[in-house]
């Protein structure tokens, strides 16, 4: 099953965050991963590594949602398995703008940033949180799923989809099978036809 379609039929766990919108009229389905792969209400988007507004001197994973206002603040995504009690945030998800504001007004920058603790991988995201996170509006937490998806429901209300353990842009080994099994059930019939002409 694929990515995005897994998203559709998932039983996740969603948080709503209270933000308030400026802009936009109607609900986006947003979807992003930790490499700078999304997908916009159906049009590819590509998140950049750059210098980070909300966080002077640091470069972060950069999506830049063009006409979508939304109201700034961060959003913290607990990890998968996490005990409650003491929870560990694997990611934040930051709405700001081009000043860098996290409280009191809207922007179209999302940045996704993913915790580095324990060393950093080759994800754009892997780049650590920052010192601020937190300190402005806050949502969630939301939680993430066994397969590192996760999903929450703000400004809009958008839907926003978010990948931390994977990557949008490589197919899963499951959508390959099927492919690979429906070419086989294609020449099997194509086969059998022939034969009965």
């Amino acid at each position: 099953m694929g990515l995005l379609r897994r998203f559709a039929t998932s039983a996740s766990a969603a948080a709503v965050l209270v933000l308030a919108l400026s802009g936009a009229a109607n609900a986006l389905t947003i979807t992003f991963d930790e490499n700078g792969n999304g997908i916009l209400d159906g049009l590819p988007i590509t998140g950049v590594l750059a210098a980070d507004p909300s966080n002077p001197g640091h470069d972060a994973l950069i999506y830049n949602l063009g006409d979508v206002a939304v109201g700034v603040g961060d959003v913290s995504v607990i990890e998968f398995g996490s005990n409650l009690e003491v929870p560990v945030i694997s990611d934040w998800i930051r709405f700001t703008n081009a000043n860098g504001d996290i409280t009191g007004t809207s922007g179209n920058l999302l940045i996704f940033y993913s915790d580095c603790s324990d060393g950093c991988d080759t994800d754009l995201a892997d780049t650590g949180f920052p010192t601020n996170i937190g300190t402005g509006a806050t949502g969630g937490p939301v939680f993430e799923n066994a397969d590192g998806t996760f999903q929450f429901v703000a400004s809009g209300p958008n839907t926003y989809n978010g990948i931390s353990d994977g990557d949008l842009s490589v197919p899963e080994p499951l959508t390959l099978s099927m492919f690979g099994i429906g070419l086989g059930v294609a020449a099997a019939l194509r086969r059998r036809r022939s034969k009965a002409v």
